[in-house]
């Protein structure tokens, strides 16, 4: 795994949009390392053998309830407080720009 020096922390910060002071991206930096440890620990853990689970239960859990709507509206009613309305849709405004 690459180790997170300030240029990388920067770099990610600013990929996810987030604005970190100096104190902050030494903070990063220092607990990283620890980080770094603990993945390398679970990275030399021997799994062969073990199957893989793509849920993480042995038995399935069945106390979710049935989706059966309670409380329907008309579109019409919907649509009365739609900015914007296309065909049988809500038009929804894009608010996020790269």
């Amino acid at each position: 795994m690459e180790k997170l020096n300030k240029e990388l922390i920067e770099k990610l910060a600013s990929d996810l949009m987030l604005e970190l002071q100096p104190q902050e991206i030494t903070h990063i930096e220092e607990i990283s390392k620890t980080f770094l440890n603990q993945i390398s620990v679970l990275q030399n853990i021997d799994t062969s053998g073990v199957e893989a689970m793509s849920y993480p239960f042995e038995i399935e859990t069945s106390w979710f309830r049935e989706d059966e709507p309670t409380h329907v509206i008309s579109q019409e009613l919907a649509f009365e407080n739609a900015p914007r309305i296309e065909g049988d849709y809500f038009e929804i405004v894009k608010v996020v720009n790269k």
